[in-house]
């Protein structure tokens, strides 16, 4: 586990650590001071321009002298400074360069893959036999029944997942999911100088909008698998009195979990001479099977926020605010881990609510690209939800944060370790104590959003419906 948080976005080219940035934005106040102290030196100087004795000269030399060290320590700083900055902007360098490669790499991968698909489908169905008898070799090697090798691999994959867990896999899902239209271009045998260089036209929304689409068509033969259903929402316990959140870890401990039968969704009301205000904390996915049942914070709604579709989820949150007596002009500050940060990114997109600032903790944001408040996304290296999203067409405000949580420590840690709430609660913090100028005004602009006087807490709870007609 590593303290170092890792900024990008927000306006700036650069990628750099925290740590680099404070030091780069300390030397540039230093060496501020010291222009100001020039200034004063010269203006003392500047008193015997007109042939003045008032001064000794030794003063006069002594004066001449400060000016010389003064001016040397000035552009010694700014030396360092201007070294820090390239250092920061070689780093942000570098990172695009390894992302673009990465990019780059799925990219031809997904041609290839494409390209090849068709000759592979009967040497794929030939090698159906091989397998077959290589499962039953290893089934009565193993002791064990042919049906069991799944659960058996499942259970290696668990006990065994440095794979997953690393962010060199997470780059490269990140990619593969934003490679989608050169996977097409190759099956429809389009040249590759002629797919590759377009870009990515193709990517997490556009191939979460394709799967729902497969799943209404087939609602025809009775398929109920990410279909959306209706819900209510209901208010699980009395209003009660809470004082404004001070800083992103705040938020991030208000930020309900995913347990099953929770309440998803907790507003805070505050009002004021600026009228009233909401913070809405969101908690991440509780059910990810496909067939949706009764919690609406589930797969299919994952899918179709994606997509940017009509999720439960979403919906669920605005039914609660209009429920507590929200207006669609009062200011909202959302926050939410996993699904709960894509829904956050996905109402300051819509444009419709009033959304002041939001804050994403490990949700897949890639997909989201029009938001022009103020946000802050949190992603975890070795986090694979994040990279659901694909590639960030980030918006100019969103301002990124990203940490390895897992070390050598944590060789055997479980899949998704690095997609724990807490884990993300433990980086709120730390943003908390940074000094770096980008993550202060974020924090500022979360002080100031309720202001001081208590506000009122109310928890709500959204449920799945049957489906009309079954």
């Amino acid at each position: 586990m590593s303290d170092t948080l890792t900024l990008s976005g927000g306006g700036s080219t650069t990628v750099a650590t925290e740590e680099l940035l404070i030091d780069a934005a300390r030397l540039g106040a230093t060496q501020t001071k010291a222009e100001a102290w020039l200034a004063r030196i010269r203006a003392v100087q500047a008193l015997d321009t007109g042939g003045s004795t008032w001064a000794e000269p030794a003063s006069i030399e002594s004066l001449g002298e400060a000016l010389r060290q003064v001016q040397a320590f000035g552009d010694e700083v700014a030396r360092a400074r201007s070294a820090l900055v390239l250092a920061a902007e070689s780093y942000g360098f570098a990172e695009r360069t390894v992302t673009a490669l990465w990019g780059a790499g799925a990219q031809l991968g997904a041609w290839a893959g494409g390209r090849a698909l068709p000759f592979l489908v009967v040497p794929a169905a030939l090698s159906l036999v091989p397998i077959a008898l290589l499962g039953l070799l290893v089934s009565g090697a193993l002791g064990v029944p042919p049906t069991r090798l799944p659960a058996l691999l499942a259970a290696w994959v668990h006990a065994n997942p440095g794979l997953l867990n690393s962010p060199a896999f997470v780059r490269l899902v990140r990619g593969a999911v934003s490679s989608g239209d050169e996977f097409a271009a190759g099956l429809l045998r389009v040249p590759a100088a002629a797919a590759l260089p377009t870009g990515r036209a193709l990517g997490a929304e556009q191939g979460a909008a394709a799967i729902a689409a497969l799943a209404v068509l087939a609602a025809a033969a009775g398929n109920t698998a990410l279909r959306e259903t209706p819900q209510r929402v209901h208010r699980t316990a009395p209003p009660r009195p809470v004082r404004p959140p001070r800083g992103v870890g705040e938020l991030a401990a208000r930020v309900p979990s995913s347990a099953a039968g929770s309440p998803q969704i907790r507003l805070e009301r505050y009002g004021g001479a600026a009228g009233t205000r909401w913070v809405v904390y969101l908690a991440g996915t509780a059910d990810f099977a496909p067939t949706p049942a009764g919690e609406p914070f589930d797969l299919t709604a994952n899918v179709l926020a994606t997509a940017d579709g009509d999720a439960a989820s979403e919906r669920a949150v605005r039914e609660a605010l209009a429920a507590a007596g929200a207006d669609a002009s009062d200011p909202l500050l959302v926050v939410g881990h996993s699904q709960g940060g894509l829904v956050a990114g996905r109402l300051a997109e819509a444009g419709d609510l009033s959304v002041a600032a939001y804050v994403n903790l490990g949700g897949p944001l890639g997909a989201v690209s029009a938001a022009e408040a103020p946000g802050l996304s949190i992603e975890h290296s070795e986090d694979i939800v994040p990279a659901l999203g694909g590639e960030a067409a980030s918006p100019t405000e969103l301002v990124t944060v990203s940490r390895r949580v897992l070390d050598g420590a944590d060789a055997a840690a479980p899949l998704f370790a690095a997609h724990e709430l807490e884990r993300y609660r433990e980086t709120a913090r730390l943003i908390d104590g940074s000094e770096e100028a980008r993550l202060v005004e974020f924090e500022r602009i979360v002080r100031d959003f309720a202001g001081s006087a208590p506000g009122t807490e109310t928890r709500w709870r959204s449920e799945r419906l049957p489906r009309p007609g079954g």
